[in-house]
């Protein structure tokens, strides 16, 4: 949920934020609701008329409270709703409250209605807020590891993120020759293709790593713009949205991400890793034959994960007719980087 970015103008008329389509979602969901005091768009995504949104709705929650309202494609709306009812409520450690589903009739849209955390934004530069984020995921990870509510979730293992590979070259070797690239960008283009027939090529070795430790719950997207520090409490806590694309697989993506590897990866020296120690105290209680040798070579096939994915999805703009040249050259390097780390760089 990417609260704090892109805000838009505030509702403040009560009598037009009663009219919003947010709060008449939420109404449906919750019949006895006041209308809000103001409607905060804090994201929309427009394609049509309307299309997805996140809202803060003012006022109409427990207490007086704000809710957050979200509108997005029913397929993601499930996994998200799947997580919050079947799975975090039964941990013991801090979630988000979640209030509600509505499936919209005649479209393809749902809405997820959400406590509203308005606390501290999760910032990579605070090894504090790194520390909480590494202990909260691997806490996650070992108590949900096993249990029967994953079967309710789609796969987000290896063959998740090769299917992302194989799209993504297709787009690339179909519509390289309709742009008129300068030379740099074709470059990139090739390297990228390289890396992903030398990823193809080594596919069981990438396998092989994912294996070594269970499967089980991933957020797949656990990046600062997804969390926030709770410091209302007497104790800090984290809060963690968006699940849209979550599933059941390897950890090794979220392990990516609370080591620096993520997307864009901020470790670049293997001696760096402070928070994949606080990962590895917690998961090695319960995984024991996991090394912390082991665990980083884990953390690198996670950092080419996430950067499959964020591959593809740049791709999905080229058959837009616009070539995503800046974004695919950063994405190249820290390929580069994760493939030289797995020491697969030289074997195709």
């Amino acid at each position: 949920m990417l609260l704090g970015r892109h805000r838009l103008p505030t509702l403040g008329s009560p009598s037009l934020a009663a009219q919003h389509p947010a709060f008449l979602a939420w109404r449906q969901a919750c019949s006895a609701s006041p209308e809000p005091n103001s409607i905060e768009v804090l994201q929309e995504v427009r394609k049509g008329r309307f299309d997805s949104g996140i809202y803060r709705l003012a006022g109409v929650g427990p207490r007086g409270t704000s809710i957050i309202a979200k509108r997005c494609p029913t397929v993601s709306a499930e996994v998200e709703r799947t997580v919050y009812t079947y799975v975090l409520r039964h941990l013991p450690i801090s979630t988000v409250g979640f209030y509600g589903y509505l499936q919209e009739t005649q479209t393809e849209y749902g809405w997820l209605f959400l406590e509203y955390v308005d606390d501290e934004q999760f910032s990579d530069l605070s090894r504090h807020h790194r520390k909480l984020a590494a202990r909260w995921v691997g806490q996650m990870h070992v108590l949900v590891a096993g249990t029967p509510t994953l079967s309710m979730l789609p796969d987000r293992g290896p063959k998740h993120y090769l299917s992302h590979l194989l799209l993504a070259r297709h787009a690339i070797q179909s519509n390289v020759g309709n742009f008129s690239l300068e030379s740099p960008d074709l470059r990139v283009a090739d390297a990228i293709l390289f890396q992903e027939d030398l990823l193809q090529s080594r596919w069981d070795q990438v396998e092989e790593v994912c294996s070594r430790i269970p499967r089980t719950l991933v957020h797949g997207d656990f990046a600062r713009y997804n969390l926030r520090v709770r410091t209302t409490t007497p104790t800090a806590s984290l809060a963690v949205f968006d699940w849209e694309m979550a599933g059941v697989g390897s950890p090794a993506p979220d392990i990516a991400e609370v080591s620096g590897r993520g997307v864009p990866r901020r470790l670049r020296e293997p001696s760096q890793d402070l928070e994949l120690a606080y990962y590895w105290q917690v998961v090695r209680k319960t995984w024991s034959g996991l090394s912390f040798e082991r665990l980083k070579e884990l953390a690198e096939v996670g950092a080419v994960f996430r950067l499959l994915a964020a591959i593809s999805w740049e791709c999905e703009s080229i058959s837009r007719g616009w070539w995503p040249g800046r974004e695919l050259s950063v994405y190249h390097t820290d390929l580069a980087t994760a493939l030289e780390r797995l020491r697969l760089h030289s074997r195709l």
